[in-house]
């Protein structure tokens, strides 16, 4: 019996990702091969990918003529923007807040023994950071079959969202906008898809990427690795049940310039912002009033992983220092006063900024 081949699937697709200097440039090493990897690209397995490139389509009619139907369609510049979804794990994320908030803090909190990897911490300060250091643009190559990949040129991360169910791994929606796109093909394609070293337009192509990628070996966030709770003062025995972040730069956005044609000629970003939603059984009532009333409150919340060295474990740590909640609607139910808090941080006046990341890990640097 001869076994069917299986159709061609994006379901257990990986996206590769390397940092650019200047906008819109994947770097290239080594020789002209149109096969070979990117030195310092990073694999990460993804659940979803569905980053597109919208044209600005304008049919068009003859005013002066009797024949109603359309004469020509005018093709003008095309915004390529989507969403790329996966479950983050203590290294990979680094990534992607380093692309949104640049380069990170890092130090060494202890060398490595034996076996055993050093221990890195990473701080970010969102939207408080040099502006020039952010955002940080990378290619994003999306494997779709074995025979064609999508690179994302100029990628620009503009929302993060980190939701963390009760009981369950954690996922993260990536809102992105990029410079263009490019569909790669490998060289027996070169027939129908160009020659071995320029894409389907005459244009120079970057590497492709492996058959098979090394995937960073993590494990994702789950909810039971969550330590959590609103504050003010020292009032904090609250139980979370579900958490979620939003952290955005509301204007980011991407513009066409004189020559740029086609792709967008740079971007334009605006204020940071975070907020989210969290959902708090309350077991001190004071507290609740005090939030419900509009009262500025802390949360900090804390995801520890694995060991990693003596007391160093992989851990992802979220301050948002001043937070408001922001919503009138609030139900009145019989039992425990369990709630569903929208809230929104802002810049706190004794701290000078509204959020502080810390990551600890084995990765020595997201530079």
């Amino acid at each position: 019996m001869t076994l069917p081949v299986p159709a061609p699937s994006g379901s257990e697709s990986v996206v590769g990702l390397v940092r650019e200097s200047p906008w819109g440039t994947t770097p290239v090493t080594g020789v002209a091969n149109p096969n070979k990897t990117i030195d310092g690209i990073i694999f990460v397995a993804m659940k979803e990918e569905n980053i597109q490139g919208n044209p600005n389509i304008d049919p068009q009619t003859d005013d002066m003529s009797a024949d109603r139907e359309i004469q020509r369609i005018v093709d003008g510049g095309r915004i390529n923007q989507g969403t790329i979804r996966f479950t983050p794990g203590p290294e990979s994320i680094g990534y992607f807040l380093t692309a949104m908030f640049g380069t990170p803090d890092s130090s060494q909190l202890h060398s490595s023994s034996g076996t055993a990897e050093a221990v890195h911490q990473h701080t970010w300060y969102p939207g408080y950071q040099e502006r020039a250091d952010w955002p940080v643009p990378y290619s994003i190559e999306s494997q779709i079959s074995t025979l064609k990949s999508k690179l994302i040129q100029g990628a620009l991360l503009r929302r993060m969202t980190l939701d963390l169910p009760n009981n369950a791994i954690m996922a993260t929606d990536l809102d992105i906008i990029a410079k263009r796109l490019v569909w790669l093909y490998p060289v027996a394609d070169a027939a129908t898809h160009g020659s071995g070293t320029v894409d389907q337009r005459g244009i120079t192509r970057p590497a492709v990427m492996t058959a098979v990628p090394g995937l960073i070996d993590e494990t994702g966030w789950h909810f039971k690795q969550l330590k959590a709770y609103p504050q003010i003062g020292n009032a904090d025995a609250q139980s979370i049940t579900a958490m979620s972040w939003e952290l955005q730069f509301l204007g980011l956005e991407g513009l066409f310039t004189g020559g740029s044609g086609r792709d967008i000629g740079t971007y334009r970003v605006d204020n940071f912002q975070l907020g989210g939603r969290a959902t708090v059984i309350f077991e001190d009532e004071d507290l609740w009033e005090h939030i419900q009333d509009g009262a500025y409150f802390a949360l900090d919340a804390t995801l520890e992983g694995d060991t990693l060295q003596a007391d160093h474990k992989n851990s992802l740590r979220i301050q948002a220092y001043s937070c408001k909640f922001n919503s009138a609607d609030v139900p009145n139910r019989v039992g425990a006063l369990e709630y569903d808090l929208p809230w929104t941080a802002r810049k706190d006046p004794t701290e000078g900024f509204s959020t502080k990341i810390t990551l600890i890990n084995s990765v020595s640097s997201y530079a």
